[in-house]
């Protein structure tokens, strides 16, 4: 019986919530909830206690973060799957050539640097996130700074631009949609 109520359980889970706790940590890494705790005290587990108590809460990115180290990916719930595409800033005929090549669940395109706003600040930039120079305008230098400072897993791309990173990559903008596309369909898949 407890075997049923567990699976209902993990039903319950709202994939859509930024932050979890460690019973909702469990049933969907489906383990134990003592070696949720185990790995968020050893450090393995990213997270924070919430002030005056003793309750942990795991952010998404770290849940996603644990759940890709330690090589659970098949239980990735399908809603995080995007975080394992590509986040890209570019026009819409950029934007939909790209879309097209990798698959819409692959990526999160924007249309401007304000938009992308709300993705940097959940900390959900896919591990490589292309910046059009010509969209985000005089912005691309600090919205750079901003991601390199919040998220040191983002390979950044620049679409005829440059990067002040080392790890940066830059993409010339003169090339089709559909050239831009395949550059960034290489990276991701490592060529």
């Amino acid at each position: 019986m407890s075997e049923s109520l567990s699976t209902t359980s993990a039903k319950e889970v709202d994939y859509s919530k930024d932050v979890f706790t460690t019973g909702e940590a469990h049933r969907i890494c489906c383990v134990s909830q003592q070696t949720i705790i185990r790995c968020f005290d050893n450090g393995s587990l990213k997270g924070f206690r919430v002030p005056g108590s003793t309750f942990r809460r795991i952010p998404k990115k770290f849940l996603i973060q644990f759940i890709k180290d330690n090589g659970m990916e098949s239980i990735m719930p399908k809603e995080w799957q995007t975080a394992t595409g590509v986040t890209i800033v570019s026009t819409e005929e950029v934007n939909r050539a790209v879309e097209d090549l990798l698959g819409k669940n692959n990526v999160d395109a924007h249309l401007s640097g304000f938009s992308l706003g709300g993705a940097l600040s959940k900390g959900e930039l896919s591990p490589i996130t292309a910046l059009d120079e010509k969209v985000v305008g005089a912005d691309l230098p600090d919205i750079i700074q901003v991601i390199q400072q919040t998220s040191s897993d983002v390979h950044i791309v620049t679409i005829s631009g440059d990067t002040s990173g080392p790890e940066g990559t830059t993409i010339d903008g003169s090339h089709s949609p559909a050239e831009i596309a395949q550059a960034l369909a290489d990276l991701r898949n490592g060529n």
